[in-house]
């Protein structure tokens, strides 16, 4: 009921039955606020009955509440902070008629009056973020009550998820999923290579016996709009398996890249977004109306078994990302035919090329007239660069020819000179 300004909750634990405490909270302006007690054991679920009840009369302390407590440095939202009076036994006291006045230390600024009445047990401001991330405290004090300090974490616009903010598993585990049937375990580690001080680690198995890919998600529920770059920070297991990176729109259409886990060292993934593919190359990827992250894990051409991965600072950056720490930086592989060298040759040259993503190749050799003189490559290949000599055979003759390379959504071809 809108018109009641007091309700109690009374908490559950949903595996014993146990009641657990009550709490006679405020209902201003429709919405209800209450902190959730934590279980013994880190339960992630809880259940509450919610009732109107009486509040207190004679306030004795101050009690502040933000409508979010992670914020983003985009100058142009602001955030509400409402402040509430509570009796010695923390009951609501919706008919306390007392002015307070709100004060902020860091970043940001606080928008309006900044000494409000509380005539009917609350009172509120407006927080609006600086152009660049840190942390903001807000501070609420009143003659004669007891004041509280709110603390603010203002975050950078471009961050997906640093992993910084979650306090368990259980967070973790309430932000990111395991699809169905994957068998993989996620958990909260140190990282110190660079992105900050915790990385997601990724235990994994993959195989006949289990589901053949492993696969975990990350809603997404807001937009990156402008976002030209993904970036993430990977720790590999030298497996050899495919990680592959796929990206969710609202309407269900999605966008792929896929990673080769060579190596067991830090490295930094920077993927320009236009290099992301789809079944329609002509669609365009919509940063500003996303739905999920989603990782899989794959067998490629290796063998099925068990692997770990470390995941950390995942961005949409609007120029390529910089300032790396340490590790070294995976920057993606492109689809390319490079000039065989040498050029004019005799009696061999080296034709190099780039695989962006595990697909078949075939690298072949016409002559002038368009016919097939050689064939030197002609099976699946892995992501990653390549290089294969050609030795034209005796009968061939001085002149020109033409390398041409073919593979999934590529094709290109070069010209080069055979002199005898």
């Amino acid at each position: 009921d809108p018109n009641e300004p007091v309700y109690a909750v009374r908490y559950y634990n949903t595996w014993t039955g146990e009641k657990l405490d009550t709490h006679i909270r405020p209902h201003v302006n429709s919405i209800f606020r209450d902190s959730v007690p934590l279980l013994a054991g880190g339960r992630p679920d809880v259940a509450m009955k919610i009732y109107p009840a009486k509040g207190g009369d004679t306030p004795v302390r101050l009690e502040l509440s933000a409508d979010v407590y992670q914020i983003f440095n985009i100058d142009t939202m602001t955030v509400t902070i409402s402040c509430y009076l509570f009796d010695d036994q923390d009951r609501f006291c919706p008919a306390a008629d007392q002015t307070v006045t709100f004060e902020l230390m860091g970043v940001g600024e606080l928008v309006g009056p900044t000494r409000v009445a509380a005539q009917t047990g609350a009172a509120c401001v407006r927080f609006r973020p600086s152009n660049e991330p840190g942390s903001a405290a807000v501070v609420v004090t009143a003659t004669g009550l007891f004041p509280d300090t709110l603390n603010l974490t203002i975050k950078d616009r471009e961050v997906l998820d640093d992993f910084e903010w979650y306090r368990s598993n259980n967070d973790l585990l309430n932000a990111w999923a395991v699809r169905s049937s994957s068998k993989a375990d996620m958990s909260l580690v140190p990282w110190s290579c660079g992105g900050g001080r915790l990385a997601m680690q990724l235990d994994y198995i993959i195989g006949p016996e289990y589901r053949l890919t492993s696969i975990i998600e990350k809603k997404i529920d807001r937009s990156f709009a402008g976002g030209n770059f993904f970036s993430f920070w990977l720790q590999p297991d030298g497996s050899g398996r495919e990680l592959e990176v796929r990206i969710y729109n609202q309407d269900s259409r999605y966008w792929y890249y896929t990673i080769v886990l060579s190596g067991s060292d830090p490295v930094f993934v920077v993927i320009p977004m236009e290099d992301f593919e789809t079944r329609n190359q002509d669609e365009e990827l919509d940063l500003a109306n996303l739905a999920a992250l989603r990782l899989t894990v794959k067998k490629g051409d290796r063998e099925y078994g068990s692997g770990r991965l470390l995941f950390n600072d995942f961005r949409f950056s609007a120029t390529e990302p910089s300032g790396i720490k340490s590790g070294r930086t995976l920057n993606p592989v492109k689809y390319s035919l490079e000039q065989n060298y040498p050029n004019p040759f005799n009696p061999s040259t080296q034709i190099a090329y780039s695989i962006a993503h595990r697909s078949p190749v075939r690298l072949t050799v016409y002559n002038v007239q368009g016919q097939r003189v050689d064939s030197l490559v002609n099976k699946v290949q892995n992501e990653g660069n390549y290089s294969v000599e050609w030795q034209p055979s005796v009968s061939l003759s001085s002149g020109i020819y033409f390398i041409e390379i073919v593979t999934k959504g590529f094709a290109e071809t070069k010209k080069c000179l055979l002199v005898r």
